[in-house]
């Protein structure tokens, strides 16, 4: 197994980070989705995020679709303004007309409700804000950044070098990573960091639910937030004068119109917080998991969200039993599997569980070493889940747990390489590739915002687990 840096199609990815990220379509799962094609591998969908300083949020959408080739109906919710590259990709001519980046005009108020009753199956109790933009590659509305027109201005010239302090090889295999910045519609998310963004699967497929984060640039909440000194879950601000508040807002976006909507919830709702866990459980639940709020408080508490009511969301909280540990002060990290949550704490290199079904936590005793000996959060990502295993990316290293026989262990690499050590990346799994996305490195002499895309592939682990044949 071997480290590559990636040659990224289409348009150009801007620096972020403390964004979020999760799996749109996956191969893996199925790929029930209808605008699949069988040649792609999956799509990750970015939102959010910001530059070193945090004085530049990106409330851009992006899609980084892996395969073989993407159809015209894959490309169009993702805004075909890079037409060129995709003429080169799908081997075709499509119709020019569609390069001007537009998406759906938001003008007409009737209209606006229409797609939200049909693409959401939300009709009432939705704030929704109308606005009289029109989302093209001039316009100066909410809905685009100066980023992304300054992206947008890039996305015909594939050619163009970026720089990157990547020492990885270049991938030269038959895989295609096409890149699309994009611009929505509707509620969109103001400028927000650490973030939950999170792909919905069964009646909700081809939706994206956001909640919370922290929102910079806020100027009608100019430094309300104190981060504490714990800054365990995301990227700290030193700017006096950019305006930071916590959220616990809800939007949902439907990925074909690429229209947002912000919902109101009723019942007991989450504290405002930042760095928190979010994953559907069942088709119409979603778990909420901890996270920071004010003064740096590390949360332990469990949410669930009923998506059932087509006319409202509704928040409740279970009654948790079983073990209690404590987070304050510590390195930890969440994963969902096998129907089990996972809290992996660095400090005293323990691990507990909690069966969903009955809300019960539970110590986990495992064999092998514990990655690192312990990590620091910052620099430590779980890659998700593949089949029973839980993928650990401590600083430029990759550690596996297996949930059935709950064991640790390193992953060897091929020729030594690896990637520069990052904190506020993203990491995600498509088919049987680990992708790490943006982030900041620490060089001797500065801090280094990148934009570089890396991967490897973890097949012949998969193999070997016996996940895959």
């Amino acid at each position: 197994m071997k480290w590559y840096q990636l040659n990224i199609e289409g348009s150009q990815p801007p620096v972020r980070i403390s964004h979020s990220s999760t799996i749109l379509i996956s191969k893996q799962d199925g790929a029930s989705c209808s605008n699949y094609n069988v040649n792609d591998l999956g799509t990750i969908a970015f939102f959010g995020g910001g530059s070193s300083n945090s004085s530049n949020g990106y409330t851009d959408l992006a899609f980084l679709s892996v395969g073989g080739g993407v159809t015209d109906e894959i490309a169009r919710p993702q805004n075909t303004q890079s037409i060129g590259k995709l003429n080169k990709i799908l081997g075709s001519n499509v119709n020019n007309s569609a390069a001007n980046g537009s998406t759906v005009n938001s003008n007409n108020n009737n209209n606006n409700n229409n797609i939200i009753q049909k693409t959401l199956g939300f009709s009432k109790n939705i704030t929704t804000t109308t606005t009289s933009t029109t989302t093209t590659t001039t316009t100066t509305t909410t809905s685009t950044t100066s980023s992304n027109n300054n992206n947008n201005n890039n996305c015909n010239n594939s050619a163009q070098i970026r720089k990157t302090y990547s020492k990885l090889p270049q991938y030269t295999g038959p895989t295609i990573y096409h890149w699309e910045n994009s611009t929505c519609d509707g509620d969109i998310p103001s400028n927000r960091i650490n973030h939950s963004l999170t792909a919905l699967n069964g009646n909700y497929k081809g939706k994206l639910l956001l909640i919370g984060g922290m929102i910079v640039g806020d100027s009608s909440n100019n430094n309300n937030y104190n981060n504490g000194s714990n800054n365990r879950g995301g990227n700290s601000n030193s700017n006096s004068n950019i305006g930071i508040s916590l959220s616990n807002d809800i939007y949902l976006l439907d990925c074909e119109s690429l229209f947002w909507v912000k919902c109101q919830a009723s019942g007991t709702q989450p504290k405002p917080r930042h760095s928190h866990f979010v994953h559907q459980i069942s088709n119409d639940t979603i778990l909420l998991f901890g996270g920071i709020g004010e003064n740096g408080q590390i949360y332990s508490d469990v949410h669930l969200l009923n998506l059932s009511n087509q006319n409202t969301l509704k928040w409740t909280q279970p009654n948790v039993f079983g073990t209690i540990f404590n987070l304050k002060d510590k390195d930890y990290k969440v994963c969902f599997s096998n129907g089990f949550l996972w809290i992996i704490i660095s400090e005293c290199m323990e691990m507990y569980k909690m069966d969903i079904n009955t809300f019960r936590w539970s110590p986990v005793i495992y064999n092998g070493n514990f990655p690192h000996g312990g990590f620091l959060s910052e620099y430590t990502l779980i890659g998700g889940c593949f089949g029973n295993i839980i993928l650990l990316l401590v600083e430029n290293e990759i550690f596996f747990f297996d949930t059935v026989t709950l064991e640790w262990g390193e992953l060897e690499v091929d020729g030594g390489e690896r990637p520069m050590k990052r904190k506020y990346h993203s990491i995600s799994v498509i088919d049987t590739m680990l992708i790490v996305v943006g982030g900041q490195t620490e060089l001797p002499l500065s801090t280094i915002s990148t934009r570089d895309i890396e991967m490897i592939d973890l097949r012949p682990l998969f193999l070997k687990k016996k996940i895959i044949k």
